[in-house]
């Protein structure tokens, strides 16, 4: 190669002239040639245009492939070598008997722990609907403590019921909606995070206060046995349908705007406050009939205020014979007066019977039977044969499978009042007064505190829940108390028929001057056919003293206890 400048030799790679010193340029070549490289032998090749950026290139792709490798192992490799992550260690759960049961029912892989997945598919721990025994959830495990149980915070159903638990942290159980820690030592319990709780069975603990105004989805509760539990405190609305509360220490609860209350069980001395209510005269007249029949049934003695409280329920003979029968014999034997209308009450007002023979007996069904007893409990048994025998007034037989009630003899004047009326939910709360004229003895005022159901089954359309013995209600009942205050204070004339040989017993007089005697051989029915006489009567007319329950008549002779005292 030569210099441009001044025409030497050069070698061809220089870039400088080594006889002038000036710069050489670089010959240019064609597109697509290549530097030729000269080999030992004297052989050209080719070198490419740019090494540098192929291996540039090629470290990048092995970069890439490396980042992926990796990437797929830690995929794959990491859950297997860490595992999934543990909410719950088995080893922090304090309680054995709790612990067991996690590791027995829950810990599915079996790695002491409790992951996510696994704590997010428990939704219940036992069925509140079924029994709390041994089997069934946590009940009767021996468990004393629950640490861990917020862990399930998809847990609906939870059954913690026969154990040592002295503390119950629901916190982080917001979706709970049933709830059986009963037979327990809880001295308390705090539900108020759970707001779509429904069904709380918290009895037989050692609860003293028991707040339950956040939960308005609650339908059910019973806290039955906790001695010291002095305030109840339930949630309103429609919701509630059931409160089981007996065996406490509650002297009052409010019942009020708790219009879905169908269930309700209290200890007789528990005031209840509820709603005021009103009737309609169809309805006084319905719930004092019911009252009036129930309570001649269960009273110990007629006529005497001396019950304390009775709850209907069915099944006595006794009382269930007894009920068929008052409830055939009142326009017999029986005259009921309703204070507020005036308006007697007529005879067979369930309307049961499919005979009768004025003075002497009723004939009825088994669906009879039943529609009385329905009436007052709410429902009847399918068999009746408990009543077959129970009373000589109510007689079954068996060969036309019909019943006979009896009418008695000994007529009772009655005049009743209500008031005071409260309901909660499909209960009525009411006072009643009865002013009472049982034949020859003194005139009573009693006073009874009732609860009544409404109920399709009762002809009605109530029935009896229990009714206790009140005090003095003079107050609440004005007119009745100046009705007895006026009889007690006139002596009244009665007219009366007696047979003078001495064949009868048991005369009865009323204050329509109507005589009523127990017959035993032959009678006679006066033409008003509400008298019965034996035999051949003599007209004797009476004076009755109310205090010493005396008759004297026109001859002087004195008449006591339906006997002649001479």
């Amino acid at each position: 190669m030569k210099c441009t400048n001044c025409g030497n030799t050069i070698p061809d790679n220089a870039r400088f002239c080594s006889h002038c010193g000036a710069a050489v340029a670089a010959e240019p070549q064609a597109p697509g040639s290549a530097n030729p490289e000269q080999s030992s032998s004297g052989e050209t090749r080719e070198q490419p245009a740019h090494p540098g950026r192929r291996r540039t290139a090629l470290i990048a792709v092995a970069v890439v492939a490396l980042i992926a490798a990796l990437g797929c192992g830690a995929w794959f490799l990491l859950p297997r070598v860490l595992g999934p992550k543990v909410v719950l260690n088995l080893q922090d759960v304090p309680d054995e008997a709790f612990r067991t049961y996690l590791a027995q029912k829950v810990d599915t892989d079996g790695n002491s722990g409790i992951d996510q997945e696994e704590a997010d598919a428990v939704t219940a721990i036992g069925d509140t609907s079924a029994d709390a025994v041994a089997g069934n959830g946590l009940a009767g495990l021996g468990i004393t403590n629950l640490e861990g149980i917020s862990t399930f915070s998809n847990l609906t159903q939870l059954v913690c019921a026969d154990n040592q638990l002295t503390e119950l942290d629901l916190s982080g159980l917001a979706n709970l909606t049933d709830l059986n820690c009963s037979s327990n030592q809880l001295g308390s319990l705090d539900v108020s995070d759970q707001a779509d709780l429904t069904d709380l069975d918290c009895s037989n603990n050692q609860l003293t206060d028991l707040d339950l105004t956040s939960n308005d989805a609650l339908a059910s509760v019973s806290c039955d046995d906790n001695k010291d539990l002095s305030s109840l405190t339930l949630p309103k609305g429609d919701a509630l349908s059931s409160v089981h509360a007996t065996g406490c220490a509650l002297e009052s609860i409010d019942l009020a705007g708790l219009s879905g209350l169908a269930d309700i069980q209290l200890d007789d001395a528990v005031q209840i406050s509820g709603d005021a209510a009103t009737v309609d005269d169809q309805a006084r007249d319905n719930l004092e009939l019911l009252a009036t029949l129930y309570t001649y049934c269960v009273e110990p003695e007629p006529w005497q205020q001396t019950i304390s409280t009775v709850r209907a329920q069915a099944g006595d003979a006794d009382v269930d014979a007894q009920l068929v029968w008052i409830s055939l014999t009142l326009s017999d034997a029986f005259v009921l007066t309703h204070g507020e209308t005036n308006q007697n009450a007529s005879g067979d007002p369930l309307g049961v019977a499919t005979s009768h023979e004025l003075g002497m007996s009723y004939t009825l069904t088994d669906d009879g039977v039943r529609t009385i007893l329905a009436t007052y409990y709410g429902s009847a048994p399918d068999d009746l044969s408990y009543l077959h025998n129970a009373s000589n007034a109510l007689m079954y037989d068996a060969s036309t499978g019909t019943w006979t009630a009896a009418v008695g003899t000994a007529p009772v004047g009655e005049t009743v009042w209500t008031g005071n009326f409260t309901s909660y939910g499909t209960y009525l709360a009411y006072d009643l007064a009865m002013l009472i004229l049982p034949g020859t003895d003194a005139p009573r005022l009693c006073y009874y505190h009732v609860v009544a159901q409404q109920s399709e089954a009762s002809a009605l359309g109530y029935r009896m829940v229990s009714l206790s013995a009140a005090d003095d209600l003079s107050a609440s009942f004005p007119d009745a108390a100046a009705a007895y205050d006026e009889l007690m204070s006139t002596p009244v004339s009665l007219s009366g028929e007696w047979d003078m040989q001495g064949t009868t017993r048991n005369v009865l007089f009323h204050t329509d001057g109507t005589c009523w005697v127990n017959m035993q051989k032959g009678s006679w029915t006066s033409p008003d056919s509400r008298t019965v006489i034996v035999l051949e009567p003599e007209r004797i007319t009476f004076t009755y003293d109310p205090i010493t329950t005396d008759m004297v008549d026109q001859d002087g002779n004195v008449w006591s206890y339906y006997s002649y005292k001479g």
